[in-house]
């Protein structure tokens, strides 16, 4: 059974669907929420500056920790060390 880390990828992974998905997005929408964010595939693939708000979630911690870590920017430098 393969091993999947937040490097590596996982079976619930979208990278792979980011163009499809993106056609499916409200072009008149302000806000970006995505509730099960995992690598985060989706949100890093939108355009900069296209909403003027972005909210995430996850329900793995550890996910949510390390994304509350590098939003923080007193505590992304040590983040992005570690």
């Amino acid at each position: 059974m393969a091993k999947y880390t937040l490097l590596n990828g996982y079976p619930g992974a979208k990278a792979v669907y980011t163009a499809k998905l993106h056609m499916l997005l409200n072009k008149e929408a302000e806000t970006y929420i995505e509730p099960f964010v995992g690598g985060g595939s989706m949100l890093l693939s939108l355009h900069k500056g296209r909403y003027k708000k972005e909210i995430i979630n996850d329900r793995n911690i550890g996910i949510a920790c390390l994304y509350k870590s590098l939003w923080m920017e007193e505590r992304r430098e040590k983040t992005l060390k570690a």
